[in-house]
């Protein structure tokens, strides 16, 4: 990343953080809860399976907490984030309950025990992610150890593998599981699955949405497919 495009990030990561800080509690329930309704009535919602949704902070964001809940009460299969150093997988959550007890971390938001064993995702219908801010054209401003970039990107290029390995989908029940398979050597080695992933939908206070402004980006930022807020929505 360019010095220039580092420092105004950090610069608008400060000027965001002070803002979001801002906004009442019962501003963020209320907005939560326009976009949580838009969330689980979109058609993308409903078509969906797999999905993964971001564990919320108490504050500055959308809360994630009754779309969880929805995607229990309707038969739906809900993975996590679970970081490790700079890197971030989806773990699968259980039940409702399996929630609720989920330990906080440094960061004040749920997290799954690193100790557990949990369930990776491998295939995903529908990813649902935060951001500190939006702009008009789906660029995304994260918190700043692009979590979420690595990973989308990591499920949209599962197609585009190294010359050096070569593809085999394995079938576990009915879900396709894509592998890479490192040649030159005596033992084929088999590295972790790669998620497979469709959809990509970001969710914002409106506050977060910025409409006079582009938000600095490299080539490396993702953005998501589309972005919900309680006044505006983007898509492609």
């Amino acid at each position: 990343m360019g010095q220039p495009v580092r420092a105004l990030k950090k610069t608008l990561r400060k000027e965001m953080g002070s803002l979001l800080n801002q906004i009442p509690l019962e501003k963020i329930e209320e907005e939560s809860a326009i976009v949580v309704e838009k969330v689980i009535s979109s058609q993308e919602y409903l078509s969906s399976t797999h999905i993964s949704v971001y564990l919320s902070m108490p504050k500055a964001e959308i809360s994630t907490k009754s779309i969880i809940h929805d995607i229990f009460s309707k038969g739906k299969i809900c993975y996590v984030p679970r970081w490790d150093g700079d890197s971030m997988e989806m773990v699968k959550l259980e039940s409702l309950k399996d929630y609720t007890s989920l330990k906080i971390n440094k960061w004040n938001i749920p997290e799954p025990d690193h100790d557990q064993n949990r369930d990776i995702a491998t295939q995903l219908d529908l990813i649902i992610m935060p951001g500190l801010a939006f702009d008009l054209n789906r660029n995304r401003l994260g918190h700043g150890k692009g979590y979420y970039d690595k990973y989308l990107t990591k499920c949209r290029q599962w197609s585009k593998p190294p010359l050096t390995t070569e593809l085999s989908l394995d079938y576990t029940g009915h879900i396709p599981v894509l592998r890479h398979w490192t040649t030159g050597h005596s033992n084929p080695i088999w590295s972790s699955p790669v998620p497979l992933a469709t959809g990509h939908m970001a969710l914002a206070l409106d506050s977060q949405i910025l409409r006079d402004k582009d938000i600095p980006v490299t080539d490396y930022d993702q953005k998501p497919d589309f972005i919900l807020s309680p006044l505006q929505d983007i898509s492609i």
